[in-house]
């Protein structure tokens, strides 16, 4: 049984992932031969030109689904920031207040 395109979500990205992605995604290709390129950038680029149409970029920062993709560095930044915005609510809750905003986060990684 075949799943609809985009019916997967974007997990968290690492920071070398994130920048090939925002360079892919802005300029529409990635110029480094394709000989050269390693496993990550090769793996990266075939999750961009799969899901080409759900990656979009606005105010320097990387979309999918509308939803801000975070990478690695930010993560942690970002999940503390809204730990404290909230008040010290609980991970669940936490969890889909994230969820709504932002792609690649996951109840166990807060």
């Amino acid at each position: 049984m075949a799943l609809a395109k985009g019916w997967r979500t974007c997990g968290l990205m690492s920071d070398t992932e994130y920048r090939i992605m925002i360079i892919a995604v802005s300029e529409g290709t990635y110029h480094v031969p394709v000989a050269e390129r390693t496993p990550l950038e090769r793996s990266t680029l075939r999750r961009f030109h799969r899901y080409k149409e759900f990656y979009s970029i606005e105010n320097n920062r990387l979309y999918y689904k509308g939803k801000e993709l975070l990478c690695e560095s930010k993560c942690s930044k970002v999940i503390t920031n809204n730990y404290h915005k909230s008040k010290g609510i609980g991970v669940r809750r936490l969890y889909h207040l994230l969820k709504r905003r932002y792609t690649g986060v996951s109840e166990a990684y807060i």
